[in-house]
């Protein structure tokens, strides 16, 4: 299960793409494509776990989110060559 402190990780269709597009802003750069919906959210779900391992790991704060200013507080971007 997905612990949710950072914001709602979701996929939506990309015309652009041409196949379903799943981001976690806040949490992680990129995002995870595919054809199926269902797929790709599982997908995703499993990186942002990935990501929140990592970061506990290194000692990185994780992100949190102000909703009230609808600002993203906290962490490093992971793999931005810094601390």
């Amino acid at each position: 299960m997905v612990r949710i402190i950072f914001g709602i990780p979701r996929g939506e269709w990309s015309s652009e793409d041409g196949c379903f597009v799943g981001i976690c802003p806040g949490l992680m750069f990129g995002g995870v494509l595919g054809p199926d919906e269902a797929k790709v959210y599982a997908e995703l779900c499993q990186a942002v776990e990935e990501v929140i391992a990592l970061m506990e790991a290194e000692g990185h704060r994780l992100p949190r989110y102000r909703q009230t200013e609808l600002q993203w507080q906290g962490a490093p971007a992971i793999g931005a060559g810094g601390a």
